[in-house]
Protein backbone atom coordinates (compact mmCIF):
# COMPACT_ATOMS: atom_id res chain seq x y z
CA UNK A 1 0.00 0.00 0.00
CA UNK A 2 1.46 3.16 -1.16
CA UNK A 3 -0.84 5.49 1.09
CA UNK A 4 -3.31 5.48 3.53
CA UNK A 5 -7.08 6.44 2.50
CA UNK A 6 -9.60 8.43 4.22
CA UNK A 7 -11.20 5.77 5.38
CA UNK A 8 -8.05 3.76 6.96
CA UNK A 9 -6.62 6.80 8.42
CA UNK A 10 -10.58 7.57 9.98
CA UNK A 11 -10.63 4.05 11.40
CA UNK A 12 -7.25 4.09 13.06
CA UNK A 13 -7.43 7.92 14.35
CA UNK A 14 -10.83 6.88 15.94
CA UNK A 15 -9.17 3.80 18.06
CA UNK A 16 -5.77 5.80 18.81
CA UNK A 17 -8.76 8.76 19.98
CA UNK A 18 -10.60 5.76 22.36
CA UNK A 19 -7.37 4.22 23.35
CA UNK A 20 -4.90 7.15 23.87
CA UNK A 21 -2.14 5.06 22.21
CA UNK A 22 -0.70 4.26 18.98
CA UNK A 23 0.06 0.34 20.03
CA UNK A 24 -1.34 -1.51 17.97
CA UNK A 25 -2.33 -4.76 20.34
CA UNK A 26 -4.01 -2.23 22.60
CA UNK A 27 -6.20 -0.39 19.68
CA UNK A 28 -6.15 -2.84 16.70
CA UNK A 29 -9.51 -4.65 17.90
CA UNK A 30 -11.29 -1.43 17.48
CA UNK A 31 -10.48 -1.21 14.02
CA UNK A 32 -9.50 -5.00 12.53
CA UNK A 33 -13.33 -5.56 11.14
CA UNK A 34 -13.22 -2.22 9.24
CA UNK A 35 -10.15 -3.30 6.94
CA UNK A 36 -9.39 -5.55 4.13
CA UNK A 37 -6.12 -8.16 5.18
CA UNK A 38 -4.45 -6.08 3.18
CA UNK A 39 -4.83 -2.78 4.64
CA UNK A 40 -4.85 -4.05 7.84
CA UNK A 41 -1.17 -5.81 6.79
CA UNK A 42 0.15 -2.43 6.04
CA UNK A 43 -1.34 -0.55 8.88
CA UNK A 44 -0.04 -2.65 11.87
CA UNK A 45 3.65 -2.52 11.01
CA UNK A 46 3.51 1.32 10.68
CA UNK A 47 0.98 1.59 13.66
CA UNK A 48 3.97 -0.37 15.98
CA UNK A 49 6.71 2.28 14.30
CA UNK A 50 4.85 5.15 15.35
CA UNK A 51 4.97 3.68 18.67
CA UNK A 52 7.80 2.91 19.31
CA UNK A 53 9.64 5.91 17.42
CA UNK A 54 7.34 8.58 18.66
CA UNK A 55 6.09 9.66 15.91
CA UNK A 56 2.48 10.95 15.94
CA UNK A 57 0.46 12.18 13.37
CA UNK A 58 -2.72 13.91 12.43
CA UNK A 59 -5.49 14.51 10.23
CA UNK A 60 -2.78 16.84 8.38
CA UNK A 61 0.23 14.32 7.99
CA UNK A 62 -1.09 10.77 8.40
CA UNK A 63 0.42 10.17 4.77
CA UNK A 64 3.56 12.12 5.07
CA UNK A 65 3.88 10.05 7.95
CA UNK A 66 3.54 6.65 5.93
CA UNK A 67 5.87 7.80 3.49
CA UNK A 68 8.60 8.12 6.21
CA UNK A 69 7.71 4.59 7.58
CA UNK A 70 8.02 3.11 4.20
CA UNK A 71 10.99 4.90 3.71
CA UNK A 72 12.30 3.27 7.07
CA UNK A 73 11.13 -0.18 6.15
CA UNK A 74 10.70 -0.64 2.71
Amino acid sequence: MKKLSAKVYQAISYAVNMEGTFEPSEISYIFEEDLTFKQYDAVIPFLQWCHNNDKPFGRGNYNERYQEFLAVNC
